[in-house]
């Protein structure tokens, strides 16, 4: 069998097989982080482009109201998709980073944990659609809920193996694999709405077509590249779990502050709502493509000494954070004319939501670049609390503004969320990294001449030395 091989570690250090066989692929990140990132940013670009056109597709031809529909049943899944597999696919990158199990083993043990969620979910699913089909979930088919939910094994399989892949440094092969399948999602959606005419079961049955084909692309392509594992190596699954369940309710408090708010607007305001808000939350989400890319490209760096990868994460940090403010800006300006022309008249009313929830985006950016060091080092409890206290403000406020302001009370009461979550993560990065907070949030010469040389030249700089 062809492993990939890893350095050696001290006896009783080990989890997953233990590879040693030459010539299989290094593991390891092997460019900058600039260079990581862009690739990672490219990535998020290409899916970007097809998601947003994707959105526009789907909002053109099912309108406010089915549009809205359709985010509540990705929002129901997403939510069984994250509680069920506890996480592991943090447990399972970090083990790989540090090279503690094999890329083989940690792809054997994805598809485990993916079939139990699978038929785990399923099952889920079915009570949720019963016990909310009154309230959270009015107006939502539950055949096609289940229909979406049916790809669960697959999209979980996906998550995981991407984060294995992501683990291993290798980030022109996760690039890859995102770019396939978010084209495939399009394309897909293109045919069945607008050549046949499916509505909201053609936008469901796209849906599954990306994680189908990631999950593919890791069996045929990453699994033979490395040799998948002929066994399944449970300690790995286990150590895998607990590391991940130490993050777990802070990772479902993040999803759920950025995500559970669509069920507040549906019980309140109905799914017509939900189709203005999501177009509203969309666009400004968009803007954290940037730092999810640094996030991701750091994570691998990260996973070295405290002291040396700090400073690389508070530039990182700072320079996402500048790039978004100014992207803020001219999303503001821009938004009269861009959201109608983009997904029709009927959405105009979005732009009041979008307005009030762009500060909390800027406010979030060092937050979500800088989580990225805090997990690779270990401190997976930041995520807890700080997605905790997010989650808490944004259920409270959603019920106390969103009867008096519609969807721009959920927009404020996100934006509030969003920053007091990034500040508990800057406080929580100063102290384990030692640094002072001036020095961390307040870019310097370094950084302005690094952003300059981004705007003549695009790309995603490496941050700039002190």
């Amino acid at each position: 069998m062809v492993t990939t091989r890893v350095r050696p570690l001290p006896e009783g250090d080990r989890v997953g097989e233990a590879p040693a066989r030459s010539g299989a692929a290094a593991v390891g990140p092997r460019g900058s982080l600039g260079k990581d990132a862009l690739l990672t940013l490219g990535a998020q670009g290409a899916s970007l482009v097809c998601g947003m056109a994707a959105s526009i597709i789907t909002a053109r031809v099912l309108g406010p109201a089915g549009r809205g529909v359709l985010a509540l049943i990705v929002l129901t899944v997403g939510l069984v998709g994250w509680i069920l597999p506890m996480s592991t696919d943090s447990g399972l990158m970090y083990h790989v980073a540090r090279r503690r199990a094999s890329v083989g083993a940690a792809l054997t043990a994805s598809l485990v944990i993916a079939f139990a969620t699978g038929a785990l979910g399923l099952l889920l699913l079915l009570g949720l659609s019963a016990a909310l089909s009154g309230s959270a979930l009015r107006g939502v088919p539950r055949g096609l809920l289940l229909l979406a939910g049916a790809g669960l094994f697959c999209g979980t399989f996906a998550t995981l193996g991407s984060a294995v892949v992501l683990g291993a440094g290798w980030v022109r092969e996760r690039t890859l694999l995102s770019i396939a399948g978010a084209v495939l999602g399009l394309l897909l959606m293109a045919v069945l709405l607008l050549g046949f005419h499916l509505g909201l079961l053609g936008a469901v049955a796209a849906g599954l077509a990306a994680p189908v084909l990631v999950s593919v692309l890791l069996i045929l392509w990453i699994g033979r590249r490395v040799g998948m594992g002929r066994r399944v190596d449970l300690s790995l699954i286990r150590s895998s779990a607990a590391f991940g369940l130490k993050m777990h309710p802070g990772l479902i408090a993040y999803w759920a502050n950025l995500s559970l708010d669509r069920l507040v607007v549906n019980y309140f305001l109905g799914a017509y709502a939900v189709g203005l808000y999501g177009v509203a939350s969309g666009l400004g989400e968009l803007l954290w493509q940037l730092p999810a890319a640094m996030a991701i490209a750091l994570f691998p760096r990260a996973a070295g000494p405290a002291s040396s990868t700090a400073q690389v994460a508070a530039r990182a940090a700072r320079q996402a954070t500048a790039l978004v403010a100014v992207a803020a800006v001219a999303l503001a300006l821009l938004s009269p004319v861009l959201i109608p022309a983009l997904f029709g008249r009927a959405f105009s009313g979005a732009r009041p939501a979008l307005l009030a929830l762009l500060p909390g985006v800027v406010f979030f950016t060092p937050g979500r670049v800088l989580s990225s060091y805090l997990i690779a080092q270990g401190r997976q409890s930041a995520l807890t609390w700080s997605a905790g206290l997010g989650v808490t403000l944004t259920i409270g406020l959603d019920f106390l503004l969103i009867p008096r302001w519609g969807i721009t009370g959920a927009s404020v009461a996100s934006s509030v969320a969003y920053g007091c979550t990034s500040a508990v993560l800057v406080i929580w990065f100063l102290a384990a990294s030692g640094m002072e907070g001036r020095g961390l949030l307040i870019p310097g010469r370094a950084d302005l001449r690094c952003l300059g040389r981004a705007a003549l030249r695009p790309r995603v700089p490496d941050p700039a030395p002190e």
